[in-house]
């Protein structure tokens, strides 16, 4: 009785199965093409309009505030004394001050200071949190403690102290204003990046590096911060504005920039005296800053989205 059901077995051949729900042969290939993070980062902002158009507004201020001087024929230095406070027309686009000079050219001239003052103090503030941060958070322990109680130190002194000290005696001027910004201004990214080390130095890679013989700095610099690169970025993009607007406001209560250097923040110092009879010497540097300032957060918020490797679809 067995080996008659035994004979009896059905072979099955492929002809015999039918694929439901697909009408071509390659349905089940992977039709999406493979792109890198960086890649799907940039398709994401791109779809972002407003993060998109906040960036084609810097790179727009970027190009006058490098080229824009030279576009309206007029020194920013040269006074003439039978134009002054001209309100703006044909000749001079935004006008000119109570020395007769140019507003066209000089607001370009003092947004490149700016524009600087805000680059230079987040680059210098991003490297300084970046390396302090990725010590303290590799460490941990003692070493965590003691680094974060000087951090707590630093950041109860208050700011414009700092800045009067150090113009005391390095004197005003660009340099010294730098140095006064980025005093205190690198303990929040070393707080910031302490907390993302704390967060990844367990994972395996990191045990692994370790496992072969990788030091400390290597580790941090190489594995532990690259992979918070991402906050980083997005935090760049909002200190920048930061530092921008400190550099306006102190060179606005004479502290910051001083003449024969221009800023923003100079131009607004210098035109409120005249504000109440020559209202457009304050509006367009006051315009300059806030589009700036405007578009440095629109495009924060557009990166923090895209880098967020939990949006990616």
């Amino acid at each position: 009785m067995k080996s008659n059901e035994t004979d009896k077995t059905v072979q099955l051949t492929p002809d015999m199965f039918v694929i439901e729900g697909c009408s071509t042969i390659g349905a089940e290939e992977i039709n999406r093409p493979e792109i890198t993070y960086w890649e799907d980062a940039w398709r994401r902002l791109k779809k972002n309009r407003v993060a998109f158009g906040a960036l084609l507004l810097l790179i727009f201020l970027l190009v006058m505030t490098a080229t824009g001087e030279y576009m309206g024929g007029y020194s920013h230095e040269v006074t003439d004394s039978a134009i002054r406070n001209m309100w703006p027309d044909k000749t001079h686009w935004f006008g000119t001050d109570e020395l007769g000079r140019d507003l066209f050219s000089r607001v370009w001239r003092g947004g490149r200071v700016s524009m600087l003052m805000g680059l230079l103090g987040a680059t210098i503030s991003t490297f300084i949190g970046c390396i302090y941060g990725g010590v303290a958070g590799y460490y941990g322990g003692r070493t965590d403690n003691i680094m974060m109680r000087i951090i707590e130190i630093l950041t109860t002194i208050p700011y414009l102290m700092v800045v009067i000290l150090i113009s005391l005696y390095f004197g005003k001027g660009i340099f010294p204003l730098i140095l006064a910004m980025t005093a205190t201004g690198w303990c929040g990214m070393a707080r910031l990046v302490r907390g993302q080390i704390l967060q990844v130095k367990e994972q395996e890679y990191v045990t692994a590096a370790i496992a072969l013989g990788a030091g400390p700095w290597r580790i941090i610099t190489r594995h532990l911060l690259t992979n918070t690169l991402s906050i980083i970025i997005v935090s760049i993009t909002f200190d920048i504005p930061r530092f921008i607007f400190a550099e306006a406001f102190l060179s606005y209560i004479g502290l910051g920039v001083q003449a024969p250097d221009t800023s923003w923040g100079a131009l607004a110092s210098a035109s409120q005296q005249n504000l109440m009879f020559y209202p457009y010497q304050l509006f367009f540097p006051a315009l300059m800053i806030a589009l700036t300032m405007l578009s440095f957060t629109l495009l924060g918020d557009g990166l923090r989205d895209a880098l967020d490797p939990k949006l990616r679809q």
